[in-house]
């Protein structure tokens, strides 16, 4: 994962540097309809909504990560009570286990016996 990782924003970043170097000029930004507008290089507008992209994707991602890590939690709180239930079972299974092989024992010696 982390090399599909490197292999996506390498040549993100390289893209940017190239356009930053060859785009200088600058633009009319306005932010609003009526709002006044700004003279601001080209690339400043471009790293503006580049890193916009990024945080916004980073924003998902996370969201997508602590809902991941509340369900993990939840399942690993859920197995371990399931676990514990389970030797409780099987702590019982082996107490009447063991009662009933000592009743069989004795039936079958009184059986033995009197014959």
């Amino acid at each position: 994962m982390k090399y599909l990782s490197w292999l996506v924003t390498t040549p993100i970043t390289i893209l940017a540097i190239l356009f930053i170097v060859a785009n200088h000029e600058k633009v009319d930004v306005k932010y609003w309809l009526y709002a006044p507008s700004y003279e601001v290089p080209l690339y400043v507008v471009a790293l503006i909504m580049l890193a916009f992209g990024f945080l916004s994707g980073a924003l998902f991602v996370s969201f997508r990560y602590y809902s991941l890590k509340h369900k993990y939690w939840k399942l690993k709180k859920r197995h371990s009570r399931l676990e514990k239930e389970l030797e409780k079972q099987e702590e019982n299974v082996n107490n009447n286990d063991n009662s009933n092989f000592k009743a069989i024992s004795n039936s079958e010696v009184k059986v033995i016996s009197s014959h």
